[in-house]
Parts: structure tokens; C-alpha cells; sequence
């Protein structure tokens, strides 16, 4: 279970998201900023804890594979 809540830490992803906002100048953007923090912490945290109440540890992992699945596609594709 605690690695369905934790693959990457929160910590690293914020920080990956802004050095990529400082990179891109965007920081200034503060809206598409704070939405990407709550993206990320909807899929780290309260999606997986939606499926754990709804199904149960085996909803939490199901959700987390599918979630790392589409993470991977998507950088398949664009690389």
C-alpha cells in the first residue's frame, strides 16, 4: 500500500515541476503551476486512497499499475 501512495516522492515531483517552470520562464504562470501540484497530488495520493475505500488494497495497486502504464506510454510516445 505504501508504495502505491509513494512511488515518486511528492517532494521530487515538486521540485522536478519547478525547475522545469524556471527553465520554461513560466513561474510567473502561477494558475498552471498550482494546477499541475494538484494534479500531482491527486494522482499520488487521493485517487489512490479513493480505490483503496472502493476496492480495497487490490484497487489501490490496480489503480497505480494502470497510472504508471499511461505514465510510461505516454513517454514512449513521445520519445
Amino acid at each position: 500500500m505504501w508504495y502505491c501512495l509513494w512511488p515518486v516522492s511528492l517532494d521530487t515531483q515538486l521540485e522536478t515541476n519547478i525547475q522545469q517552470a524556471l527553465a520554461a520562464n513560466a513561474i510567473q504562470n502561477s494558475r498552471s503551476f498550482s494546477t499541475q501540484l494538484l494534479i500531482d497530488a491527486n494522482n499520488h495520493i487521493f485517487a489512490v486512497l479513493f480505490w483503496y475505500m472502493v476496492l480495497g488494497p487490490i484497487g489501490a495497486i490496480g489503480y497505480r499499475l494502470v497510472s504508471e502504464l499511461v505514465r510510461l506510454k505516454t513517454n514512449e510516445q513521445t520519445d
